[in-house]
């Protein structure tokens, strides 16, 4: 696991919809608590508004900004 400093993830509009996360048409950018590798897949995890951290597959569910 690799703690990162000051990164941000930009989590799409689709994936933020399907998993009750957001609404909407646009993607939204959250604060990188972590990043770490769970077998072969990236995986990130945000801090959502209301402080809750969200783990999410980078590879799949959005882009680093």
């Amino acid at each position: 696991m690799t703690q990162v400093a000051e990164a941000y993830y930009e989590v799409s509009a689709d994936w933020l919809k399907a998993t009750g996360n957001g609404t909407g048409e646009q993607a939204r950018v959250f604060p990188v608590v972590r990043s770490w590798m769970a077998a072969h897949l990236p995986m990130v995890t945000v801090k959502l508004d209301d402080g809750r951290e969200w783990d999410v597959i980078a590879s799949w569910r959005g882009r680093y900004v």
